[in-house]
């Protein structure tokens, strides 16, 4: 059993204590941490980062093949070659995105929890950690998701001022998804214009109404009657100007990408295969058009079981068609009925397609993967070890009687070949 000094603490001698308690109590990788809404976090592999060169993670993508192919008959005579074409080979560079949560605790607390023992540590501390790393995946799902494409789109009119410093706006019925809102109350966004302008307004985000899609901000920094229709949604800093962001490129966006540069290839509308698919106008989903959608990505070699990641309407959706479309048969009771389905799959010449319900996926969108495909990439996972310096977590805030704990990561997701997915829009309900 640890035992601790009976004299005071120096603020140096606390931070060293708390340092021990939290490596013994806390898991270093937070997988019992990790909230059950970050799906991809969970799913998608990451290549460790003593496996990575240096400064970014190098991938090599055949972008054509070798076709100086000659055709020489039955005969069995000697024969001109035709001339080599050679393939075409580029590097992609995917370099890791930061992010850092801050969460500072009294030095009272700490202290005197650290005094009494490893199990009064935890309970004290429990809360901040547990939602500190709630905030470090649920940001990293979302830009795993949606990131360098926004979080939604102002809809017309839907920008009422409803007094000095404050405001309501509402979002179109194609970007808006519950959960995504819910989870960032109390966060703070900027919007963008679809040229790639700030509007100069960050607000904080005060209340969500699900029902009107409606999402009811104060404002921080004034100019909220600059928003206007059409505006994209970002979370604050995560977007820097017109083409450059502070947050990975997402899953969406690397998926939808038909041309211009990422990941330091350019030029993608020469190389059918970096392309992404998108089937757009899609209107009422049924599995008929998922299958039909599927086939864009089978073109280009998608030959494997995928996932349709879809929002929680157009699961909705999917499974009452899959309740009409259902055959009774002699396990059949009418005392007792039994409907809906908590997973869904289709059939498909690439394999088995299963549906992924994702609160996170906006309305008017899903996305056909193969989750084996993607991968991320970065030097850390998130982590409350201070970067280069193992077992250290804890930290004194200067001029205030606080400690600080922060969460950090750097990583970005990556799609080796954004050919075999496809992005689904125009999703009506």
């Amino acid at each position: 059993m640890a035992t601790f000094p009976s004299t005071p603490y120096t603020g140096a001698d606390t931070v060293s204590t708390l340092n021990g308690l939290f490596k013994v109590q806390y898991a270093p990788d937070l997988n019992d941490l990790i909230p059950q809404h970050a799906i991809l976090m969970q799913k998608l592999k990451y290549v460790p980062a003593d496996k990575q060169n240096g400064a970014f993670y190098a991938v090599p993508c055949v972008l054509r093949s070798n076709q100086g192919v000659t055709y020489l008959g039955e005969s069995g005579g000697v024969g001109s070659l035709s001339a080599a074409i050679n393939a075409v080979m580029k590097e992609a560079q995917v370099k890791g995105s930061e992010l850092n949560i801050r969460g500072q605790l009294s030095y009272k607390a700490l202290s005197q929890a650290a005094t009494a023992g490893a199990r009064a540590f935890k309970k004290s501390s429990s809360w901040l950690v547990e939602d500190m790393a709630n905030v470090s995946f649920t940001r990293l799902e979302l830009a795993t998701l949606h990131g360098q494409e926004g979080l939604g789109v102002v809809a017309t009119g839907g920008n009422v001022s409803t007094g000095s410093g404050s405001c309501d706006i509402t979002l179109t019925d194609a970007t808006w998804a519950t959960g995504i809102w819910v989870v960032l109350e109390g966060a703070q966004f900027e919007f963008w214009s679809s040229a790639g302008a700030n509007r100069g307004c960050v607000v904080q985000l005060e209340k969500v109404t699900s029902a009107t899609q409606t999402l009811s901000f104060k404002t921080v920094s004034g100019n909220e009657t600059l928003i206007a229709a059409g505006d994209d949604v970002y979370p604050y800093k995560a977007r820097e100007g017109a083409a450059s962001w502070n947050e990975m490129a997402g899953l969406f966006k690397q998926y939808s990408t038909t041309s211009g540069t990422l990941f330091g290839i350019a030029d993608r509308q020469n190389y059918s295969l970096l392309q992404g698919n998108v089937a757009s106008g899609i209107g009422e989903i049924s599995s008929a058009k998922v299958v039909q959608a599927a086939s864009l990505a089978v073109d280009k070699g998608l030959m494997t079981d995928a996932v349709l990641l879809v929002g929680t309407k157009t699961f909705a959706d999917l499974n009452a068609e899959n309740m009409g479309l259902r055959m009774f048969d002699s396990s059949y009771s009418p005392a007792k009925a039994e409907n809906g389905a908590q997973a869904l799959s289709y059939d498909h010449i690439n394999g088995k397609i299963t549906v992924l319900c994702h609160p996170f996926v906006k309305s008017g969108q899903a996305l056909i993967m193969d989750p084996n495909d993607s991968l991320f990439v970065g030097s850390s996972k998130p982590t409350f070890e201070i970067p280069g310096m193992p077992d250290k977590f804890f930290r004194l805030v200067q001029d205030t009687n606080a400690v600080e704990l922060q969460n950090y990561a750097d990583l970005a997701v990556f799609v080796h070949k954004p050919g075999q997915g496809v992005v689904l829009e125009g999703i009506t309900h």
